[in-house]
This record gives C-alpha cells, sequence and structure tokens, in this order.
C-alpha cells in the first residue's frame, strides 16, 4: 500500500453566506428544477426521511426527490434511478443524502417496476441502456454518510456537475462508474472514505485549511484511494457532518480546529471489481428504466450558469495533474471538455 501523504491539518468549518444547504424545491431563474428520483428496487427495511422530518418506509416503484435522505438497514438494499440517467445502488446498512439533484427540462423516469406491472409506457421512450449522454443539463450533489454504493453516471454536459461527498472530502465526477465507502466512528472521532473507480476519473478534494490546504488529486480507471480522517474533538466531527449533510457549495471555507488525515493508494484487481461492480449495480436495472421527456426549447442552454465546486484550482497535486477544463475520461463533469453530441431527446408520452 503506497502512502502519498500524512499531515496535521488546522480544520473547522467555516459556512460562507453562499452556501447551498439542502436545496430548495423551488426551479431557478436558470432553468434548473428539482427533478424526479424513482425507486427501482427497495429490498428490505429501506427508509427515506425529509430533511427535519421523520422517516417513513421506501417501497419500489415510489418517487423522491432531493432534500431526502435514504437509509438501508442489515440486508436491506436500494437501487435508485435518476432523470439525467445516472444510477446509485446503496447497500445494506448505508445512508445517503441527496442534497441536491436538479435538471433543465422536464424529464421522468418510468419501466416496468414503476409501471405497475406493465411491460411498456406508452408513447415513445428511450431505454437508460441506450443513452451515452444525459439528455439535459443537470446538477448533482449527494453526501454517503455511512454504508457502501455502487454508481453509474452518463456523460454529463460542459455546464452540468455531479458531486459526491463523504466524511471526509467531496469528489467531482469525471467519469462513469465508481463504488464509494464511508465509515465514521463519533466514539474516537475518525472518519474514511474509500473511492474505487470502474471506469472513468473522479477529481477529489480532501477536507483542508486555509493555511494548509490539501489540493484535489484524480482517481482514474481501476484505482482506489483510501482517505483517513481523525478530528481533534467531537464538535470538529459533527461539523464536517452537519456541513455534508446540510450541502455544500464551492464558497465554504475551512479553519482552526485541527484533523489528521492520511491519503494512500490500495491494490484492485480489475476482474473481480468488475463482477462486483455489475452483481450489485446489475445491468437489467438500466435496461428495464425508460426515460421520458419533452423537447428541450430553442436556446435553453442561454442562461445555465452552475456553481463549480473547484473554481480556481490551476491543475492537480499529489497523485496527477488535470488542466483547467480537461475532459474527463469517459466522463465530462462540472469543468468537463466540449459539449458532447447531444443524445436524441425521448418524448413525452401523451397522458
Amino acid at each position: 500500500m503506497k502512502e502519498f501523504f500524512s499531515l496535521g491539518l488546522g480544520l473547522a468549518i467555516v459556512l460562507s453566506a453562499g452556501l447551498a444547504c439542502a436545496a430548495s424545491d423551488q426551479g431557478s431563474p436558470s432553468g434548473f428544477q428539482p427533478a424526479p428520483i424513482h425507486v427501482y428496487r427497495a429490498q428490505g427495511d429501506v427508509r427515506v426521511s425529509e430533511h427535519g422530518g421523520g422517516s417513513r418506509q421506501l417501497s419500489s416503484g415510489q418517487v423522491i426527490r432531493q432534500g431526502t435522505t435514504v437509509t438501508t438497514a442489515a440486508n436491506s438494499k436500494a437501487v435508485l434511478m435518476l432523470a439525467n440517467g445516472s444510477s446509485i445502488s446503496l447497500m445494506p446498512e448505508s445512508s445517503l443524502v441527496i442534497n441536491e439533484f436538479q435538471q433543465v427540462g422536464n424529464f421522468d423516469v418510468r419501466g416496468s417496476v414503476m409501471s405497475e406491472g406493465k411491460s411498456a409506457v406508452p408513447g415513445e421512450v428511450v431505454p437508460m441502456s441506450a443513452i451515452a449522454v444525459e439528455p439535459s443539463y443537470s446538477k448533482t450533489r449527494i453526501f454517503l454518510r455511512e454504508g457502501t454504493m455502487y454508481v453509474s453516471v452518463l456523460k454529463l454536459r460542459k455546464k452540468s456537475y455531479f458531486y459526491t461527498a463523504t466524511p471526509v472530502g467531496v469528489g467531482e465526477v469525471l467519469g462513469t462508474n465508481w463504488r464509494q465507502r464511508s465509515v465514521s466512528n463519533p466514539a474516537n472521532n475518525t472518519a474514511s472514505a474509500q473511492i474505487a473507480m470502474q471506469r472513468g476519473r473522479m477529481r477529489f478534494r480532501p477536507l483542508s485549511s486555509r493555511n494548509n490546504p490539501n489540493k484535489p488529486f484524480v482517481i482514474n480507471n481501476y484505482e482506489q484511494y483510501s482517505i483517513n480522517g481523525r478530528f481533534a474533538n467531537r464538535q470538529a466531527f459533527d461539523s464536517a457532518f452537519n456541513m455534508f449533510s446540510n450541502g455544500f457549495a464551492a464558497d465554504m471555507e475551512i479553519a482552526d480546529l485541527q484533523m489528521d488525515m492520511s491519503i494512500s493508494e490500495d491494490p484492485i484487481r480489475d476482474q473481480e471489481f468488475d463482477n462486483d461492480f455489475a452483481a450489485n449495480l446489475p445491468p437489467e436495472a438500466s435496461e428495464q428504466t425508460n426515460l421520458v421527456g419533452e423537447p428541450l426549447p430553442p436556446n435553453h442552454d442561454t442562461n445555465i450558469d452552475t456553481d463549480p465546486f473547484f473554481t480556481g484550482d490551476q491543475g492537480i497535486g499529489n497523485v496527477g495533474t488535470l488542466g483547467a477544463g480537461a475532459g474527463g475520461g469517459g466522463g465530462g463533469g462540472g469543468s468537463g471538455g466540449d459539449e458532447p453530441t447531444p443524445t436524441p431527446t425521448p418524448a413525452r408520452p401523451a397522458s
């Protein structure tokens, strides 16, 4: 196991005025609006809670949106299908916060499970498995508080972003498939994350301070990294969790309290990882799920403006380099490359 660095960081979470907490359910002037997330499968005890509210049982075929937390008990799983073509498989004893999921246009996700047993949805539809590029611009921020998830993301448009948080840092998705694990122990104020990329790349920014920043690094195909942190006290531990649970934005500032962190590369077996990924995020989820939507209006992207998390970074430190504006292999994240060739927009079936 190769360790890149281990250092003490001055750390406290300072939430600036521009911090976007759990995103509002109101459409924005830029054309973004909350988009649906369909539960392709809920197996066992799967629950969903609104921010600040109680929890309820989650069942296959239901729809959730941003501002919710999905939790799985022992021997329980959930597969979520997002209207931008992304899919998330949440494993047993896991907790996922969906801080933000918004999209330009009016799209929906439907399939045999969502149609109460019907094998098809009336009208013209496009199976998710046939789509290579997301159908419209989207903004996604999620936080895996605890447990394991497998995620597949379509190639993102240039002005879209997909950020995935852990208790010890945030990843910008520049590729398509990855496994993510989060482990925390409030008793000794420790937290850790493990990111394994199957295809594509992720740019990961560990927690840092203004005086001693941890520069982002890139995780490439079939690479796996562990990020381990020990907070100085329970207050610092809770501050980090609260920040990621309530939302995180490009202008957050971190300073003052103490934290130790180490980052290391772990070995990974390609074929075993491929088999593991296929078993836990089954291909039939996208094959049996249809994406339907209304055609986008002309010049719909004129006022699109997103707030990339890594604004101002001039290259990447520690592990790899990725110049500003470079596209990810197999995906174009928030700072992705040229605009991809648009995927034909599926038509919404008549009601």
